[in-house]
């Protein structure tokens, strides 16, 4: 197994450092639909439908909808690393619902014209071969089928990020320029016929200093810096939260829509 494989089955072998991410968005974003009931509103579908979401991570797609998910949806959550485990025990009061299945999104195991949806909720900058997993969705979806693939633009969380690069001196994954706002959509368009983009108004403001720092704890990184760098960060944030009366932070997340 390769390094880039290795490390990502760490760092999602369960769901404590996606969990500490979530937390950060859900209790300081100022746009309080949230991402989940946003992409579920764009998925106009047949009562019917087949649905697949790939990268199913903590369940939080249908844990967050799970009184608004349609009845007759037919839905299979998967994930490549262990933290599917974590998303199936969230999904437990509604677990009639889902098939489940631990997969590559390069090589889906289902046959062609299987589904008429595919969820692809920010984890497409975790395949390598993004085209090949763009390939597969095609494949395995029905004609006239969509493709949600959800993600950020390099600009997301610029404010943080700066932060976290002058002060430790090193800089977070930068994961947009691998499948972002800017760098997926020539993909997505070599793969599917018809792409639109929409984009989900969202910004933060942080009133509390350890939930970011949290976020750091939980990225790879934070293994690289020193307790003295970390503990100057905390004490940035904690001035930038006094000065004024928070941490501003832009965001800047969307999504493709693409039908076969």
């Amino acid at each position: 197994m390769d390094a880039a494989k290795q490390a990502l089955l760490e760092q999602y072998k369960d769901g404590t450092n996606l969990n500490a991410r979530f937390r950060l968005h859900a209790r300081f974003s100022t746009n309080k639909q949230g991402i989940f009931p946003w992409i579920l509103d764009h998925m106009t579908l047949a009562d019917d439908a087949r649905v697949l979401e790939v990268g199913t991570g903590t369940g939080q797609m249908w844990a967050r909808n799970r009184e608004r998910i349609p009845k007759g949806w037919r839905i299979v959550v998967s994930d490549f690393s262990g933290i599917l485990r974590d998303g199936l025990a969230n999904l437990a009061p509604i677990a009639h619902r889902f098939d489940a299945a631990q997969l590559d999104a390069q090589w889906l195991p289902f046959r062609d014209a299987t589904f008429d949806a595919i969820v692809a909720n920010h984890m497409l900058y975790h395949v390598p071969d993004v085209p090949r997993a763009l390939a597969e969705f095609h494949r395995v979806l029905k004609p006239g089928g969509r493709c949600y693939a959800a993600t950020f633009s390099n600009s997301n969380m610029r404010e943080f990020n700066d932060a976290v690069e002058r002060i430790l001196g090193r800089r977070l994954s930068n994961s947009a320029a691998h499948f972002g706002l800017e760098s997926g959509l020539p993909p997505v368009r070599a793969a599917f016929a018809r792409v639109e983009v929409i984009k989900y108004p969202d910004s933060m403001v942080v009133t509390e200093v350890e939930p970011l720092i949290d976020y750091v704890k939980s990225t790879r990184m934070h293994r690289l810096v020193s307790d003295d760098k970390i503990e100057a960060l905390r004490n940035f944030f904690a001035q930038e939260i006094a000065a004024h009366q928070g941490f501003r932070i832009t965001k800047d997340t969307g999504m493709f829509v693409a039908q076969k």
